[in-house]
């Protein structure tokens, strides 16, 4: 039997994502690209990436998208697919998460 995965796909749709996405710097951007892409490839998720539940805010996951900790992303989680909300520095993300 395959192993059944925390998260079965990323959804990049919204538009508060994609802008806040294009304005990281490309360095910032590949290594942003291979910790989310984690995020569906395993059971449990890494705790590299800090995931945890916002404080404060309903139904908002945050991740950590950097080795330094510097950068976030903010999601919800809706049937198993992670929509993705936001990504940016870490103390901008935990205040403007949606």
């Amino acid at each position: 039997m395959p192993p059944a995965y925390i998260l079965k796909a990323v959804d990049f749709g919204l538009d508060s994502f994609t802008n806040s996405w294009k304005k990281l710097e490309p360095p910032v951007q590949k290594e942003a690209r291979k910790l989310i892409a984690e995020m569906t490839l395993c059971e449990r998720l890494p705790a590299k990436l800090h995931f945890h539940k916002l404080e404060g805010f309903k139904d908002i996951w945050t991740i950590h998208v950097s080795a330094d900790d510097k950068y976030k992303a903010s999601f919800t989680i809706k049937e198993g697919v992670a929509i993705m909300r936001r990504i940016g520095l870490h103390d901008w993300i935990d205040k403007n998460p949606e």
